[in-house]
């Protein structure tokens, strides 16, 4: 039985097609996948990402906790701050993904961690492994009690600051501010998963229906849209945005992935799948591509992609539809031999279509 959020009824309520996605109950669409997608891109649009998780780590000292982050995880936590955000992949001592996650430093000593719903549990045993190494290093799951609400798009910030007065004006990208919403405690960051402008506020339980609520009736003069998984994930494919299980899993380096600018080999720390990386590097025999189909046949995730002679040379982690480009486009694993091949195809079902290698991202937003 999958789990509700605490803003099902509010997905109820306004009729929303309700899928059961990584054990969570939670909305696909309420009117349509395009229509969401475009308000996002357009205007504002608002998700639920409650599903999430949210990992809380106590400190006795800064040093402590970026000695302890650097040796966590591949990125380099030695210039963070009490405001700032730090995304980075979670590794396995052979080097490959377990997960990917965000870090929020609340203040020198306090640390809140954004980790993908379908691996709580896991991440959450995994940490605890590699703290029980450390000393009083406090950390908790606090999944259960705490809602995200993601307000998404270019009119998204004006929204917030003028409808609630929140001090986010100034909030630059990957960082995260302390607030407050009728007398509790929120947290809203800048990491986004969408392309565009946009806040996460993490709420208690208790608060969410009813901030969900209020941000749904101030915003109707703003025609705010509420979104489901569908749009969020065209718009994160359109933003060339890694999901957990399709372009990241336990089988890949992240050297051969879209983050591969998140592993910082040359930090001074040892981190953990650092030496099976750096002997693996290159060595790996396939790369994630972005591609487009010229013709009108959408790409799927396993599809399979083909080279001039029809042998299987790669497979598709994440297709779509693009309602911004308004062509179809994905993201595929591809022998590295094959990079410069300009006769690749994809199977799509019993057809068989021509694709073409582009840039990733496959959009990016212009920046006032």
């Amino acid at each position: 039985m999958p789990k509700k959020t605490s803003l099902y009824d509010f997905h109820v309520k306004l009729k929303a097609s309700i899928v059961d996605f990584g054990g969570f109950s939670l909305p696909v669409f309420y009117t349509s996948i395009q229509e969401e997608h475009q308000a996002v891109r357009n205007n504002i649009g608002i998700f639920d990402v409650s599903h999430m998780g949210n990992i809380i780590f106590n400190f006795r000292t800064k040093k402590e906790a970026v000695n302890f982050f650097n040796y966590l995880l591949p990125n380099d936590y030695s210039k963070i701050y009490p405001g700032k955000c730090i995304y980075s992949p979670m590794l396995n001592h052979k080097g490959t993904v377990i997960d990917d996650l965000i870090v929020m430093s609340l203040s020198d000593t306090l640390y809140h961690v954004i980790v993908n719903a379908s691996n709580i549990e896991k991440d959450f045993i995994w940490i605890k492994e590699i703290v029980s190494g450390y000393k009083n290093i406090e950390i908790k799951n606090d999944s259960d009690n705490l809602s995200i609400i993601a307000v998404q798009g270019p009119n998204s910030a004006l929204f917030l600051s003028k409808e609630f007065h929140f001090n986010i004006a100034d909030l630059k990208s990957f960082n995260v501010i302390i607030e407050n919403y009728k007398n509790s405690e929120i947290i809203i960051s800048k990491t986004g998963y969408t392309g565009e402008d946009g806040c996460e506020i993490i709420v208690k339980n208790e608060k969410a229906m009813e901030m969900i609520n209020e941000i749904f009736i101030k915003g109707n003069k703003y025609k705010i849209k509420p979104c489901g998984l569908g749009a969020r994930d065209t718009l994160r494919l359109e933003a060339g945005l890694p999901l957990y299980g399709h372009e990241l899993d336990a089988d890949h380096y992240p050297l051969q992935s879209m983050i591969s600018w998140s592993i910082k080999l040359n930090k001074d720390y040892g981190f953990i799948g650092k030496d099976e990386l750096l002997k693996n590097q290159n060595s790996f025999k396939e790369i994630l591509i972005g591609f487009e189909v010229p013709g009108k046949a959408i790409p799927r995730n396993k599809m399979n992609i083909l080279d001039a002679g029809n042998n299987i040379t790669g497979y598709v982690t994440s297709g779509s539809y693009s309602p911004t480009l308004q062509k179809n486009i994905g993201l595929a694993y591809l022998a590295k031999n094959r990079i410069n091949d300009s006769e690749l195809k994809i199977q799509i079902r019993n057809r068989i279509e021509k694709i073409k290698i582009i840039d990733v991202p496959f959009y990016k937003r212009s920046k006032k």
